[in-house]
């Protein structure tokens, strides 16, 4: 055995077994239970069995005996009936996990046993294995209320503040060596309440939680007395104890202290900075923690907004910073082109009268403007021409409009040259004011002219201003002047435009199944689709042409094409060409725009095929523009891999095919080796999709370790490149499991993840044939424009075995409402039981639902007794729902109630919207223990 193993790990036994002169009969080999020491908490240091080759098992309950031994409870032993003949030599091998959390220097004292029924007792040498494990203890501080202005913490002088010190173990919990935080000592200093000028607090601490004490100025006080490092405290402080904190257990602690006044009436001054520490201790253990908390007095009411001019189409739309002004959207001539305008308070003053002016960009025709809330600006004047450096008819100094300006449309549209958006106020994010947006956001939309030449491309120009007239100060009531009014701030957006042309961007050449096993057959289906992945018209094609080439493979030494089985051609004319075939030609008159036409060619594998050999189908696709002389060229391959011993396959799924944002997304992968042998090294690869956020992903079967990385340069349009060994170079780090799931390390956003498929109970670590392994994933979705596409493409690999892109997984967000619903209900109750529990539902999407009703459907064993049903706190700020009581209709025997919300209000349901409904029901008399009762 291995002289130390890290908690949580797998403690490795190897026991060599030999058998000589004679047949070994009836052979018992025991690994006896190890004796555990150096235990000074009592910590239950069990070992439990992983797995043991050779039928290996682990004996539970009282001693048994075979042939002659004795084998007692916790003992892992072999039985070979078979006789073994003389001269055979192997290794047994058992895994036995290590509990987590155990102390550091535990020890682990084992020996090995064997008997035959014609031979000898033998015992080893005792093997002592010493467990290697460490806590991480971790403390933070907070104040509340203090506010983030400006890049400080800020509070009042005058507030009464509860600080808050979290003491915990671990953040994320490491598969292994973590250990449990002992005799934990938890202190907050108050020395940096004092001030040179005096106190910044009117007294003593009050209303400290738990077992926490006050220790003034000049007093100290011992901690767990007798202890190796027993804690002597000093104040002033706060201090605080547990006997234990376990692993990722966080304990939070609080206490209120009362802020001076400012002057005249107190010590305090703006700009006071008040720095507190603390400090996470043990009486046994070395390692400890600190953290700093520091806050400025008095809060600035300086104006400060965050204002940028964006780009889009029908697909996407970006905003990004003032000056960063790159070519992001390409359309075509007559697409829509849209130009937001964003505005966005980020201080702790609510903005009045904030200004956003946009021009419509030469050649092209205004069509919609559009800002919710905001007073709505045209202006007829002189089409802008060059870079404009202010806005015509626009009085910087008094921030208003001449009489080119109206805020009634035009009765042609397409007279329209400015556009502007005025917003009354821009509420703080900090201090939000009830119906008062906090960012102003504003959708200019224009058509690009279509020119004489309708083949010319050309770069064209947004352009925008923004001004800040007023504001009202932090804790005042009357708008004051912005410094800053009358200063505009400009921004530019180029947007590229093209001619009407048709796309093979959506071209494909997929191979079926991409790993042959033996004789067979392989479907490739070629996909010639004409639509465009950046633009949302797409031009009619003609004279569309398909060249698909046959691979040649090696066959018993020889060189031949795959064998030509069958085609199936989606219209159109075919001819094959070679003898035998080597290429099929397939040709259209047209295809026009957002349509496809399908090729699938069966091939027939030969027998004779060489282990890991590849055929690569390749195939070239061309479409003729009909109003431009342009021809659009794209060639695409797959493969397909022959193989004789392991073969890798993955298909993966994803469980909505249509989501909102911030919903989450499961991504199933189901992956099998269907070979005649092993896979070493296997492992799946998948780049989590854009605007998504990683969640966390399903231990898998074996315990396989999730990888997780930022930095990766993987390309799944290489597959043959990812290999083990690539991965492992490409800065993946393992993640944790937490509540049952794997997560990356704390703080990482990762981009990339990878997934040992291996069975970490075996050794080697292999994936043994016939075994599916399950890769599930859950991620968040963001808030991209509706009609966003959220594409994923994984890939599986292993030694000896090329990647496999798997299929791509497609989720589009819609501009359909979406309802969140959650239910809470205790996780044992009794029979004859009167108890309660509470679900939440809301409008989670970004558009009002017009029907929104809640339903609870109880099973046998339960019945419904009453409710009450509560808005949440956002749809409480809607004066629509004052006095609203919703009355739940009760059907089914009491078993299934429904509480039409809409309905009850008579209005819809707003982002974000929803209820709180606390429902009481009884457990039916004589119901027996472990029964499952399931509310939905």
């Amino acid at each position: 055995a291995p002289a130390t193993v890290a908690s949580h790990a797998e403690l490795r036994y190897e026991i060599p077994l030999s058998v000589s002169a004679v047949e070994g009969r009836d052979v018992v080999v025991k690994l006896a239970k190890a004796a555990v020491a150096q235990n000074p908490f009592g910590q239950n240091a069990t070992l439990t069995l992983s797995s043991a080759t050779n039928g290996g098992a682990v004996h539970v309950g009282s001693p048994i005996t075979i042939s002659g031994m004795q084998i007692d409870d916790g003992d892992v032993f072999w039985h070979f009936t078979s006789p073994i003949k003389p001269g055979t030599t192997f290794l047994l091998t058992a895994v036995l996990k290590v509990p987590n959390g155990l102390v550091e220097g535990l020890t682990y004292t084992s020996q090995a046993s064997v008997q035959a029924s014609n031979g000898a007792l033998r015992t080893s040498a005792p093997v002592t294995t010493t467990v290697a494990a460490h806590p991480n203890p971790i403390v933070r501080v907070s104040a509340s209320p203090t506010y983030n202005v400006f890049g400080a913490l800020r509070a009042q002088a005058g507030a009464t503040l509860t600080v808050a010190v979290t003491a915990q173990n671990f953040t994320n919990v490491p598969n292994t060596g973590a250990q449990v935080y002992f005799d934990a000592v938890v202190v907050h200093r108050l020395d940096g309440f004092e001030l040179p000028g005096g106190s910044a607090i009117t007294g003593p601490p009050t209303n400290i939680s738990g077992n926490g004490v006050y220790i003034a100025a000049g007093a100290s006080q011992t901690f767990f007395a007798g202890e190796p490092t027993a804690r002597t405290v000093a104040g002033p402080a706060v201090v605080w104890t547990a006997p234990s904190l376990g692993l990722g257990q966080a304990i939070t602690n609080t206490y209120e202290v009362t802020l001076e006044q400012d002057q005249p009436d107190g010590p305090l001054v703006e700009g006071d900075q008040i720095a507190t520490s603390a400090q996470l201790l043990s009486a046994y253990d070395s390692e400890s923690a600190s953290a700093n908390h520091s806050f400025l007095i008095g809060v600035p009411s300086n104006p400060s907004g965050v204002h940028a001019l964006g780009q889009g189409n029908a697909f996407q739309t970006q905003i990004r910073a003032l000056n960063d002004d790159l070519v992001t959207t390409i359309v075509s001539y007559g697409e829509p082109v849209h130009l937001p305008l964003y505005s966005r308070n980020s201080g702790a003053s609510a903005l009045n009268d904030v200004v956003q002016i946009a021009a419509v960009p030469a050649e092209t025709t205004f069509s919609s403007f559009t800002a919710t809330g905001a007073a709505v600006w045209y202006s007829t004047a002189s089409p802008v021409s060059g870079t404009p450096t202010a806005p015509p008819g626009y009085d910087t100094a008094s921030g208003t409009f001449d009489a080119s300006w109206s805020m009634t449309p035009p009765a042609d549209p397409a007279t329209v040259t400015w556009v502007a958006a005025v917003w009354p106020t821009l509420a703080s994010p900090y201090f939000p004011i009830p119906d008062t947006p906090s960012t102003g956001y504003a959708d200019l939309v224009v058509t690009p002219d279509t020119p004489t030449d309708g083949c010319e491309a050309k770069t064209l120009v947004g352009y925008a201003f923004f001004d800040i007239r007023a504001y009202t100060p932090f804790g005042g009531t009357e708008p004051l002047a912005a410094a800053s009014a009358g200063n505009l701030a400009p921004d530019m957006e180029p947007f590229n435009v093209s001619a009407k042309t048709p796309s093979l961007d959506y071209f494909s050449v997929s191979a079926n199944p991409q790993i042959r096993v033996g004789q067979g057959t392989i479907d490739v289906t070629y996909s010639v689709v004409n639509r465009s992945q950046a633009s949302a018209n797409t031009g009619d094609a003609q004279n569309a042409h398909l060249t698909a080439l046959f691979p040649t493979v090696l066959v018993n030494g020889a060189t031949a094409p795959l064998n030509f089985i069958s085609a199936s051609i989606d219209g159109g004319t075919q001819a094959l060409s070679g003898s035998p075939p080597s290429q099929l030609d397939v040709s259209w008159a047209a295809i026009p725009a957002g349509t496809q036409k399908t090729v699938t060619v069966r091939f027939g594998v030969p027998a004779g095929v060489l282990h890991d050999a590849t055929a690569t189908f390749t195939a070239t696709a061309s479409l003729d523009a009909v109003d431009c002389p342009q021809t659009v060229t794209r060639t695409k391959s797959a493969s397909s891999t022959f193989s004789v011993s392991p073969v890798l396959t993955a298909v993966k799924s994803v469980d909505f095919e249509a989501a909102g944002p911030g919903d989450a997304l499961t991504y199933t992968i189901r992956t099998l080796n269907s070979g005649d042998g092993v896979a070493t090294s296997p492992f799946f690869v998948d780049r989590i999709p854009e605007n998504t956020t990683f969640t966390s992903g399903e231990p898998v079967t074996g315990g396989g370790t999730w990888y997780f990385s930022t930095s990766a340069t993987l390309s799944l349009q290489e597959p043959q490149n990812l290999t083990p060994a690539t991965l492992a170079a490409a800065g993946f780090v393992a993640g944790h499991l937490e509540n049952g799931a794997w997560v990356p390390p704390a703080g990482m956003t990762p981009t990339w993840v990878w997934v040992d498929l291996a069975d970490q109970s075996l050794t080697p670590k292999r994936l043994v044939t016939g075994r599916e392994v399950v890769v599930k994933f859950t991620v968040t979705l963001g808030s991209p424009p509706d009609g966003t596409l959220i594409a994923n493409a994984g890939a599986i690999g292993a030694d000896r075995v090329l990647a496999a892109v798997t299929n791509r997984t497609r989720t589009i967000l819609t501009e359909e409402p979406f309802a969140k619903v959650t239910i809470d209900l205790p996780d044992v109750v009794a029979s004859n039981e009167i108890f309660g529990y509470s679900t939440e539902a809301y409008n989670s999407a970004n558009s009002p639902d017009t029907e929104f009703s809640l339903t609870a459907t109880l099973p046998e064993g339960l019945e419904y007794v009453d409710s009450t049903l509560t808005f949440n706190a956002l749809a409480q700020q809607n004066p629509a729902y004052a006095g609203v009581v919703v009355t739940p209709t009760v059907g089914n025997g009491g078993r299934t109630i429904v509480w039409d919300v809409t309905a009850a209000t008579g209005v819809a349901l707003q982002p974000l919207e929803g209820v709180h409904v606390d429902v009481t029901v009884q457990a039916a008399d004589g119901l027996s223990t472990g029964t499952f009762l399931t509310a939905v």
